[in-house]
């Protein structure tokens, strides 16, 4: 970002309030005020523009980390007593109080490196949750 000290501190003041007031502290209706109307969001899994906002009062968002030991056979892959740890997101959206719909991922590729299996890069981004780049 390019400016003078002033403009740069608020826009600042901004994604700082944005990760402070609305996401840490809850205050949902400080989105109103702090994003703009035609608001556009280019994350893959975002939330689509402004009238996404009001879908987002109603989303929780979850990141979670598991450990444990791999003493079972798993995906095809025999026991290896490797402890593993997988870390993945999920988001729930709810509706009348329960969930209506959930998106998720787990590092499917560094748990599966974890246990010393080899993966073809073929499958390495179906593992990673995301699209295949073009031209891969």
């Amino acid at each position: 970002m390019t400016g003078d000290r002033a403009t740069i501190s608020r826009a600042y003041s901004v994604v700082s309030r944005i990760y402070e007031e609305v996401f840490n502290m809850g205050k949902l209706e400080q989105a109103d005020t702090l994003i703009a109307t035609a608001y556009i969001d280019h994350n893959p899994i975002g939330l689509g523009g402004k009238s996404g906002i009001e879908g987002f009062k109603q989303t929780v968002v979850t990141r979670t980390t598991m450990r444990g030991t791999h003493k079972n056979s798993f995906m095809g892959v025999d026991p290896t007593n490797k402890q593993v740890t997988v870390s993945g997101f999920d988001i729930f959206r709810i509706a009348d109080g329960v969930v209506a719909e959930r998106w998720g991922t787990l590092d499917g590729l560094t748990l599966m490196q974890q246990m010393e299996v080899f993966i073809p890069m073929a499958w390495q981004y179906t593992l990673l949750g995301c699209a295949r780049p073009r031209g891969a």
